[in-house]
């Protein structure tokens, strides 16, 4: 939260998109403690009982959606969230000062995805 906090953009009236929403906690406690409007539009395949967002596959929902409304883009993900990067990536409405909070967390035993080591210049493949 902390780090959300001290990098929120200047301007107010901030719009969050928060790519693994669960039950909204993040942000509830930081718009509970800051003076600024923040709109939250959550994603989660989870729905829970109270919490408005949209329910389903975040690729899917990120691969159609506008993302030029949002000043952030929140991606707290239990794993690694690179294909919702690179979905983001290649939406052509996305806004270059798009803050972005990302969750990078390995859990595959030192192994990572091919594809990122490629974006990476990381991984040679021996055929």
């Amino acid at each position: 939260m902390k780090l959300r906090e001290e990098n929120l953009s200047a301007k107010d009236g901030l719009n969050v998109l928060d790519v693994y929403h669960g039950k909204g906690l993040i942000w509830k406690n930081i718009i509970g403690q800051s003076s600024k409007k923040i709109n939250v539009l959550g994603i989660d395949e989870k729905g829970f009982n109270g919490i408005i967002q949209l329910k389903g596959d975040n690729v899917k929902f990120l691969k159609h959606m506008d993302l030029s409304m949002y000043d952030i883009i929140d991606l707290d993900a239990y794993g690694i969230p690179f294909k919702q990067l690179e979905t983001i990536f290649s939406n052509h409405t996305l806004k270059k000062e798009t803050i972005f909070f990302i969750t990078f967390i390995q859990q595959y035993h030192g192994a990572l995805q091919y594809k990122l080591l490629n974006y990476a210049n990381a991984f040679k493949p021996q055929y």
